[in-house]
């Protein structure tokens, strides 16, 4: 039906009431439904785009935006989803290939907030390695002095109790930013089982 026939019918007398208070909520949800998708996709393009520029010309400045933006797109994902779900349960469509769709993205991005705020606030193989990236020379000769570590963190942690002691082993996935410059480093670290201490075994 085109727009100025829908408006003609809607102002009609003819047209129930309870249509006219059923098409409104339809609209106005549909409207919310679209405008949320299309600021996160926006914000999370934006974010992106900001992230690979600022390391591409060696910007110092809110290098974070990369792993945000990569976190918005995946709530994007499950917006998108999610409407299409509804859309296609209207005609009688299935939807279990969305529904996998929006768990795995839930998963991923429920992975990135909740390793991000245990490593920082309740990991011991973390705080090695950002103690190491602070007190290492060579880095703080590149990057200059250490003034913070990026909001998400991903990475794998992995301990095991040996009649030795306890064995783990550890890869953070981050980014440091230095008075000078920043940079996006992969740490490697191995739980000595004799002294129960993190130990750094590379900085890639």
């Amino acid at each position: 039906m085109k727009l100025s026939a829908l408006v003609i019918s809607f102002l009609s007398p003819d047209w129930p009431a309870q249509h006219k208070h059923k098409y409104v909520a339809s609209h106005f949800i549909e409207t919310l439904m679209t405008k949320r998708i299309k600021t996160l996709y926006l914000l999370a393009a934006i974010l992106l785009a900001y992230g690979y520029f600022c390391r591409w010309v060696g910007l110092n400045f809110f290098w974070d935006s990369k792993s945000i933006g990569w976190t918005i797109l995946y709530l994007f994902a499950i917006s998108y989803l999610y409407d299409n779900i509804q859309s296609r349960r209207s005609q009688n469509k299935t939807t279990i290939p969305h529904k996998v769709g929006i768990g795995v993205f839930f998963l991923l991005s429920t992975y990135v907030v909740v390793f991000s705020i245990w490593a920082r606030f309740f990991s011991d193989a973390y705080e090695a390695a950002t103690n190491y990236v602070e007190n290492e020379p060579s880095i703080q000769k590149e990057l200059g002095k250490i003034v913070r570590f990026s909001i998400i963190t991903t990475g794998t942690v992995q301990t095991e109790t040996t009649i030795v002691g306890d064995f783990g082993y550890a890869i953070f996935n981050l980014t440091t930013e230095g008075k000078n410059m920043s940079k996006d480093m992969k740490i490697k670290l191995r739980k000595n089982p004799e002294t129960s201490v993190w130990d750094v075994d590379s900085v890639d």
